[in-house]
């Protein structure tokens, strides 16, 4: 069985790269969706401290796991969706950033 600390985090990069292509069709269910991985991240990284370091060596291989289920699932071709993260896992697990502006987004901008 894969545990979640290994397979949420792919998901929770894939949400944030994914929003990019989809923000002004559904903001409040991304931002939604982006919660819902990080809660449950957090809750396990807090149970066990030690697993920080972990899911900190694993973070861009996890970036390139979410990565290609991105392209997978969207079709943008590949040199759209940089090979690294542009955020941090502080950034990640950070309930108040978002890769955007929510004020940005109405005017049909990411930042």
């Amino acid at each position: 069985m894969t545990s979640p600390i290994k397979t949420k985090p792919a998901s929770l990069y894939l949400k944030i790269k994914y929003w990019d292509t989809e923000q002004e069709y559904c903001l409040r269910r991304w931002q939604r969706a982006v919660m819902n991985f990080r809660l449950p991240i957090q809750e396990i990284l807090e149970a066990s401290p030690s697993l920080t370091s972990f899911v900190q060596e694993i973070f861009v291989k996890q970036y390139r796991n979410g990565r290609k289920l991105f392209l997978s699932a969207s079709g943008v071709s590949p040199h759209l969706i940089p090979d690294t993260p542009e955020f941090s896992l502080e950034q990640a697990l950070d309930q108040n950033w978002l890769p955007w502006s929510p004020d940005a987004t109405s005017e049909g901008t990411a930042q």
